[in-house]
């Protein structure tokens, strides 16, 4: 099937339960980020140039509300890219990038749409869904977010397109394609469950997922269990506060069903805490446990090309992380926000700090900066060698401005 034809079909059949009476919404964005990210290079060897970029996003979001019980939702993405480097603009700099190589997407429009030596124009059409209300809970059918977990930094539940961590513009989860059920069983308990359909409907990118939430004397307890192809997660999470603290768990065991591989079978978990120290000053910590990474920085390479790096979400490498983080409100204008991401195998880590500027109710700006520490580049038979997992990862800095409309 086309995507002109199933999107062009969905719109037919959408389109007529929500024209009848329904209130409609227009809204949306336009970002720009300005990037600089200097060069890795190592014994006269230039692994990558340096590089500047522009990146923009315009986002157009639709949607509709009929006193008939049915939402539509429908959001277009724009995305040119300009390159100072020629043949640079498809680096790996991003403003909105996932991390799988399955898109979750039954069809869908080609993502480019124009290429030039020094520029790219893409496309996304990231949402495109009726969502119709019901008795005792929620039906949604089309292209939608679907995100699990309530760990900070990384969550080991959610393998579906999640972000990398220097991903710029993670504002909106990319829209897979799916049918999905919310029951609400109470005003606290949740039973979720749903098919996620990819490529032509082909197992590798499909899944199946039931999940139930409740809330039990302010324990917030989340279970799951997800099908994709031959593999099968399950996992579970609590909230709850600790005095003045917050706190939480979360892990995921993943049996891969591949018997080709050493890593068949992983746990991933995240434990954390948050506090407020005042109404200025938040502060945040998480330990991640990565079973799909390696203790040796000689492994990371062939990790990357593993099935849990390429189908199910995994993006750190290594096994055993802290990730501290603050944020600090200098004025109600003005916010200073920084975190860590500390690899304890090989003593690397990935620093953040971000400033961000309120002007106006409906713009903001911004400056950060994304910078590597630990060993660097290495040399092994005359060709470059990772010695660690952040040591080699150049400094980027990037501007950005944003108005909501």
């Amino acid at each position: 099937m086309s995507v002109v034809r199933f999107f062009g079909c969905f719109a037919i059949l959408s389109l007529p339960c929500v024209s009848h009476g329904a209130d409609w919404a227009v809204s949306g964005y336009g970002k720009s980020y300005f990037v600089f990210q200097d060069d890795v290079s190592v014994g006269g060897y230039q692994v990558q140039q340096e590089q500047t970029q522009l990146q923009n996003a315009v986002r157009l979001m639709i949607s509709a509300h009929t006193q008939g019980g049915h939402d539509f939702e429908l959001h277009y993405e724009v995305q040119p890219t300009f390159s100072v480097n020629k043949n640079r603009a498809s680096s790996g700099l991003s403003s909105q990038a996932a991390l799988t190589s399955l898109s979750y997407r039954l069809d869908d429009l080609s993502s480019e749409v124009d290429q030039s030596d020094h520029s790219q124009i893409f496309q996304n059409l990231d949402r495109l869904n009726i969502q119709i209300h019901l008795e005792h809970g929620d039906l949604t059918l089309g292209r939608q977010a679907i995100a699990f977990g309530s760990a900070r930094m990384v969550n080991p539940m959610d393998l579906f397109v999640p972000y990398a961590l220097q991903t710029l513009n993670t504002e909106y989860r990319v829209g897979i394609d799916g049918i999905r059920y919310q029951h609400y069983l109470s005003d606290f308990a949740l039973l979720d469950m749903g098919v996620i359909i990819g490529k032509d409907s082909k197992p590798e990118g499909s899944a199946a997922f039931i999940r139930s939430q409740t809330s039990i004397e302010g324990n917030d307890i989340e279970i799951m269990m997800i099908q994709l192809n031959q593999a099968q997660l399950f996992a579970a999470g609590l909230q709850r506060s600790l005095g003045d603290f917050g706190a939480w768990i979360e892990t995921a065991y993943l049996n891969t069903g591949q018997s080709s591989t050493n890593q068949k079978r992983y746990w991933r978990t995240s434990l954390g805490i948050d506090y407020a120290v005042n109404e200025d000053v938040f502060m945040m910590l998480e330990l991640h446990h990565n079973g799909a990474g390696t203790d040796q920085a000689k492994h990371y390479l062939s990790k990357t090309q593993s099935a849990a790096y390429e189908q199910y979400g995994v993006y750190l490498l290594g096994k055993e992380y802290v990730m501290p983080s603050f944020t600090v409100t200098i004025n109600p204008l003005l916010t200073i926000a920084s975190s860590l991401v500390y690899n304890l195998g090989d003593q690397s880590s990935l620093l953040n700090v971000v400033a961000e500027t309120s002007w106006s109710e409906n713009q903001y700006s911004q400056f950060g900066l994304y910078q590597g520490f630990g060993k660097g580049l290495g040399l092994s038979n005359s060709m470059p060698e990772i010695q660690s997992e952040y040591g080699a990862s150049p400094l980027i800095i990037y501007a950005s401005f944003g108005v909501y409309f």
